[in-house]
């Protein structure tokens, strides 16, 4: 068998056509051959290709060999033509070669056939292996074109020799720098000089080391065209020739947001750890204070005609209030305040609130207040919001020293995935947005970022804690809201609380209570592991009518329940105590005694409190600290009447 080869043969005579056909097969070939005499038939079997190769008469009765390759050649520019005639002189010869035709081989001496078509074989297989390479370059290099050309990073290289300059640097730099790709060919130093001043000579050192590492990064700030600070992250290699470095070839990456969300991220584990902190100096502080306030109480009955004692203990009351108050914003900021949940409707308490405001602001500041109508409800402490709106107020007061106005405003949203949330990601859902935005003087980047530290404050020492904004953060997020901030300096602040929306009625805000220590009649066991003030509560419970069992913890007491002679009316437990919580105790004495009604104490919770009402029995809440009057009438109104 030869090797196979499919042949066009561009003939008029049946018998050289036979005899080129015999030729190749002697030769080592296998054709396979099919003979055509006209332009029609040429066309056609061009059609039905490929053809390794075309033999071609010269000259025939209605038609002509360069006719026949041009048609060829329109259709393949690769197979090889060559003329095999009797009839073509040497001019002739000479004009067809000058037109691309591979050969011409004389009839006469055909035994140069086998040998020519084997070369030309070989080239025509040369030249589409070449064609292939080609496209394939042409194709890899459009790729990479469009690859620089959409690449949101900086693709570039940037040689030494003969001179320091970019030779290419891809069109990403202008959505980075601010700088076109031709401003930097112009300036070979133009990375240096955004580059920020703190972060250039350590720079300005690391190139100067010759890249000695086979690769290298850098995390780097450049000042971008419009001002604002970028970070980006450098990658590069470091091209080599006889050891020497002669150009580099990097990537460079905008990594401002990461660097921002790494931020939040590190100020939110500080902000967690303070917390924490907060609340286990809260726990011992609230027992602290509940001790003193009781104790004034008691004290008051013997320095009731006595002015100047009567005025001492007033401002030792003041004091343990200022200090309790302290102590609640501690614990709103790390998110530990105890709370009394209920559904409100957010609408009534802008309304309530709008009075106390505009006699807080000032009458230099306007004020307005922009809720929208039918706004969703929320289920949430009253107290706590309270204390976010005054610290916002207050904080927008401050910033408008000269007046200005301050806007409230509230709306409902929807938030359809966790990316449209705020810089701190929501889940999707109802959310209503409070914004309080003011004309102020604004704050600079570096203390926008630190607005939420406790403690932090730009105000005059005496003038503020440094908690109001870290109070409102806490707050915020122990109801799985956000906070969003937007300032700048002498563009004021808008200050965005994204809180989640409630089903349910809202309940009406609760009437004052009257300021009087009435006493009762009832059993009582009274459990704190805290002694001054177990011994407190005890004493001011004993004074006013009830009968008290205490114990200092929940093993205690439920002896005390398996072994009482009468049955316990009420409860009063703490809710934070070692071993075994008041919720657990509660479950446990509500075995022996189904329908008990369970009053809990706390200063400090890390969940949301019992809600009144909660389980087989009536179930109450007292925050700590509190004083005599706190805890009798929250006696009073848990024994009173049947649940």
């Amino acid at each position: 068998m030869g090797t196979p080869i499919r042949i066009l043969l561009v003939e008029d005579s049946e018998d050289d056509a036979i005899l080129l056909t015999e030729m190749l097969r002697s030769g080592g070939f296998a054709p396979s051959t099919r003979r055509v005499m006209d332009r029609d038939a040429l066309q056609a079997a061009l059609g039905q290709g490929p053809w390794d190769i075309v033999l071609s008469d010269y000259a025939m009765p209605d038609f002509d060999g360069l006719t026949a390759y041009r048609l060829l050649r329109q259709h393949d520019p690769d197979t090889p033509f060559i003329f095999v005639s009797g009839h073509i002189g040497e001019e002739r010869a000479v004009e067809a070669m000058q037109h691309g035709v591979s050969d011409y081989i004389s009839k006469d001496r055909l035994a140069r056939l086998v040998p020519a078509v084997e070369r030309e074989l070989r080239d025509a297989q040369g030249r589409r292996q070449r064609r292939e390479m080609e496209a394939a370059l042409r194709a890899s290099e459009e790729r990479l074109r469009r690859l620089t050309q959409n690449a949101p990073d900086i693709i570039y290289e940037y040689t030494f020799q003969p001179r320091p300059h970019f030779t290419f640097v891809s069109p990403a730099v202008e959505a980075i720098t601010g700088y076109t790709a031709e401003e930097h060919y112009a300036d070979p130093e133009l990375w240096l000089k955004l580059t920020h001043e703190d972060d250039r000579a350590a720079l300005t050192a690391w190139l100067r080391q010759g890249y000695p590492l086979p690769s290298q990064s850098e995390v780097l700030r450049w000042r971008h065209r419009d001002g604002r600070l970028r970070w980006v992250e450098q990658r590069l290699v470091p091209i080599r020739v006889e050891g020497l470095v002669v150009a580099v070839e990097g990537i460079v990456r905008d990594i401002t947001d990461r660097k921002e969300l790494e931020a939040q991220f590190l100020a939110a584990q500080r902000m967690e750890a303070i917390g924490r902190l907060a609340g286990g100096i809260a726990h011992d502080f609230n027992n602290m204070l509940t001790v003193i306030g009781s104790y004034c109480s008691l004290l008051r009955h013997h320095v009731a005609g006595d002015d100047a004692g009567l005025t001492s203990l007033q401002r030792i009351e003041s004091a343990t209030e200022r200090a309790a108050s302290l102590v609640r914003q501690l614990l709103a900021f790390g998110r530990r305040q105890p709370r009394e949940l209920a559904v409100l409707d957010f609408s009534a308490l802008l309304d309530d609130f709008a009075p106390m405001l505009r006699r807080m602001i000032g009458e230099d500041i306007r004020v307005r207040i922009d809720c929208e109508a039918g706004l969703l409800a929320l289920r949430a402490d009253r107290s706590q919001l309270e204390q976010v709106l005054m610290n916002l107020v207050v904080n927008a007061r401050d910033a408008m020293p000269d007046g200005g106005q301050l806007t409230l405003s509230a709306a409902a949203v929807t938030l359809p995935s966790a990316a449209a949330g705020p810089a701190t990601a929501l889940p999707p859902g109802r959310y209503v947005v409070l914004r309080a935005a003011d004309t102020g003087v604004g704050m600079s980047d570096e203390v926008r970022t630190r607005i939420f530290d406790p403690f932090f404050t730009t105000k005059e020492v005496g003038k503020g804690t440094g908690l109001g904004l870290s109070t409102v953060y806490g707050i915020v997020r122990q109801m799985d809201g956000a906070v969003q901030v937007q300032s700048a300096p002498g563009a004021g602040t808008t200050f965005a609380i994204y809180l989640p929306a409630a089903v349910g009625t809202p309940r009406p805000a609760p009437a004052p209570q009257a300021g009087q220590e009435r006493g009762g009649n009832g059993h009582i066991l009274l459990v704190e592991d805290e002694e001054a003030v177990r011994e407190a509560a005890q004493r001011i419970l004993a004074s006013h009518g009830y009968t008290i069992r205490a114990a200092s913890n929940a093993a205690e007491a439920l002896q005390i329940l398996a072994g009482a002679e009468r049955v316990v009316d009420l409860l009063l437990t703490d809710l934070v105590m070692p071993n075994m919580n008041g919720v657990e105790l509660a479950r446990r004495a509500r075995e022996q005694i189904p329908h008990l009604k369970v009053l809990f104490t706390t200063g400090y919770t890390e969940a949301a409190l019992p809600e009144p009402g909660s389980g087989p029995g009536r179930t109450g809440v007292l925050l700590k600290p509190f004083g005599s009057q706190a805890l009798l009438r929250k006696v009073r109104e848990m024994l009173a009447g049947d649940n």
